[in-house]
């Protein structure tokens, strides 16, 4: 690192010329190539930490030791959804995800909670109009997602307490 930063703030070289970094010895270091392959890399890293971590995910909202679960079909999704009181359908890294399990969290509520991965998203969109997350489903019934969708979406309906209403039924 010093000696990239030593390339950096040395003030007899040019620091870029056009596409290019000078180096200490003067040689162009060019920019296109390294990007490119620094970014092919970094897709290829989302594209197996998506698929290796689908249960349960690394993110604020599932990294504690709630109940998490992976399915892959419609009919698996389905299943989820009947046979659990309280299902939210999430991407770790989605903040509207994190801010509705952390509502229903702090409500007192235990959703399962489920890492989709792209067959799932499929199923989600085919039952519900889109693929998109967080989907919260409570005793069946599909009720949106963080702000919006479904019956209203879960923090409004948290709020006017349509959720511990149909909690108790």
């Amino acid at each position: 690192a010093s000696f990239w930063l030593s390339c950096i703030k040395g003030p007899s070289l040019r620091q870029i010329t056009g596409d290019a970094m000078v180096t200490r010895t003067n040689r162009p270091i060019h920019l296109l190539p390294v990007l490119f392959i620094g970014s092919a890399l970094w897709l290829l890293l989302i594209v197996h930490d998506s698929r290796s971590f689908a249960v349960g995910g690394r993110g604020a909202a599932s990294s504690r030791s709630h109940k998490t679960a992976m399915s892959a079909t419609a009919q698996d999704v389905e299943q989820k959804i009947t046979s659990n009181d309280m299902v939210v359908f999430q991407s770790n890294w989605c903040p509207f995800c994190q801010q509705a399990v952390s509502a229903l969290r702090s409500q007192g509520f235990d959703p399962l909670v489920i890492e989709v991965d792209a067959d799932m998203k499929a199923a989600l969109a085919e039952k519900c109009g889109s693929g998109s997350v967080p989907k919260v489903f409570v005793k069946g019934q599909f009720i949106g997602g963080c702000n919006d969708g479904g019956l209203g979406g879960t923090l409004p309906l948290l709020a006017n307490g349509k959720i511990a209403e149909m909690m108790k039924s």
